[in-house]
């Protein structure tokens, strides 16, 4: 996880948004519903990593539509 929150923190330029968003939509389809809890409570609060508002929104929906709340099958996203 912290290596994710890192590449956050370091992705910058052409497509920076965009793949932001596919390292947290991983995260969060990874994670469990209390895991994910706290990671979009973390990265809401320390905006520092570069990942802002929109990409964090975004990341997770993406996340909630290819993982719905009780699915039993798993989508695994490309790696950005």
């Amino acid at each position: 996880m912290f290596e994710a929150f890192r590449d956050i923190s370091q992705t910058s330029g052409m497509d920076a948004m965009g793949r932001k968003e596919s390292i947290v939509a991983g995260l969060l389809m990874k994670a469990s519903p209390e895991e994910s809890k706290f990671i979009v409570r973390w990265l809401v609060g320390n905006l520092k990593t570069g990942a802002g508002d929109k990409t964090i929104l975004t990341a997770l929906a993406k996340a909630i539509v290819l993982n719905p709340p009780g699915s039993k099958d798993t989508v695994v996203l490309d790696e950005a």
